[in-house]
């Protein structure tokens, strides 16, 4: 019981869950695809590091299920108390994700740019997606 206390609070007080969480976003100095000669280029540059965004959160949360099963596993109570919590939150980021980063797409009113603005979205939430995942999983090592 009182290491559920500590994993939940360390889970509170830990920098990293907060929505402004800018680590692992690209540096402001950079502009990824800038060097595209074309909007179709630009768009798939895009997608491409939405995509491995995207391959880079499900390896986190990978990651960090196998450790809230071990911690789950390590309570000895035959509950589990991290697993569950952590799939509702990953179900509902995504769906949250998805919905937020279909709305920045239709600034450009269905015109060429809405791929790429959506695939912007959609890699700068992912970069702070694993940021989450990571510290999360680092909180919960800690503790086992």
């Amino acid at each position: 019981m009182r290491r559920s206390f500590m994993i939940a609070a360390l889970m509170i007080a830990l920098p990293g869950c907060s929505n402004t969480a800018t680590a692992n976003e690209p540096d402001q100095n950079t502009v990824p695809c800038d060097e595209t000669t074309s909007n179709l280029a630009f768009s798939e540059c895009w997608q491409q590091l939405a995509q491995d965004s995207k391959d880079e959160v499900q390896n986190a949360f990978k990651t960090i299920l196998n450790a809230a099963r071990l911690s789950d596993d390590s309570e000895g109570q035959g509950r589990a108390w991290l697993v569950p919590a952590l799939e509702a939150s990953q179900r509902d980021w995504l769906q949250y994700a998805t919905s937020h980063c279909e709305f920045e797409g239709k600034v450009a009113r269905g015109g060429t740019g809405t791929r790429s603005l959506v695939a912007q979205c959609q890699t700068r939430l992912n970069k702070r997606r694993v940021a989450e995942l990571q510290a999360r999983t680092n909180a919960i090592e800690e503790l086992m």
